[in-house]
């Protein structure tokens, strides 16, 4: 169990040079764990909360009848599948209807009813079951590289049609026990607001300290790839040199 959970968030900030807070996502069990947050006076998307909670600190608990988005209602267990998940599919992503069943069935999901709830702030005011990082191309890489670290491991992300936040951010790491690099989907885009530059990194808690020391020792050694610094020898040949 980490025991500096706010460390572990300046730490990850520095190293990676986030413009945001790192996140923390409870799968909550209990209805008791969702008093650590707030209910907002609305209904939102789990992507419009770990959003908030990058940009702006908010700290917001979500019971299962309160979750604003139809498919995380599916992704996180809050509610059981219906023909309207196949017609949305449809609707959105293929013509075919089997393929529609078949892009559902192949989301990391949780079971109904195993969660009350999710929580969602700033990391380091709760203890989380994932932690997010909204990040671009290069900062991505750096978390990959402090996995790969320690464990020589190549990583295999999971992705697909929408739920990019809940199913393929969320889930699939604290399914996995890895990290998982998702790609926002139209909803995360539409509804969170996550740029075209910014990408979601979730880490399994269990993962996030190792990744944290490897980084550090990445740094002393200078192999850690934050900023990545250019070759420097002169004269540099322009670009409409090489064309000539």
């Amino acid at each position: 169990m980490l025991t500096n959970l706010p460390e572990l968030s300046r730490e990850f900030q520095r190293l990676l040079r986030l413009r945001t807070y790192p996140v923390g996502v409870r799968l909550c069990p209990s209805v008791d764990e969702l008093a650590q947050g707030k209910v907002p006076a609305v209904k939102l998307t789990l992507c419009q909360m770990i959003k908030g909670a990058a940009h702006a600190g908010w700290q917001l608990a979500c019971p299962r009848e309160q979750m604003g988005c139809f498919t995380a209602q599916l992704m996180l267990g809050f509610r059981q599948q219906t023909e309207k998940d196949v017609e949305h599919h449809v609707r959105q992503f293929t013509d075919d209807e089997q393929v529609a069943r078949r892009m559902i069935e192949n989301k990391p999901k949780l079971p109904f009813g195993q969660m009350a709830g999710v929580l969602t702030g700033p990391l380091g005011v709760f203890s989380p079951s994932v932690l997010v990082f909204v990040v671009d191309a290069l900062q991505a890489l750096g978390l990959i590289e402090a996995y790969t670290y320690s464990t020589g491991e190549s990583l295999s992300f999971v992705n697909g049609v929408s739920s990019a936040a809940c199913s393929y951010g969320v889930v699939a790491a604290y399914q996995s026990g890895k990290p998982n690099l998702a790609i926002p989907c139209v909803g995360a885009k539409r509804y969170g607001q996550l740029q075209d530059n910014e990408l979601l990194f979730t880490v399994p808690l269990a993962a996030a300290e190792t990744m944290l020391a490897n980084a550090q020792a990445m740094e002393r050694g200078g192999k850690w790839p934050i900023p990545i610094v250019g070759g420097f020898l002169s004269p540099t040949i322009p670009v409409d040199y090489v064309l000539k």
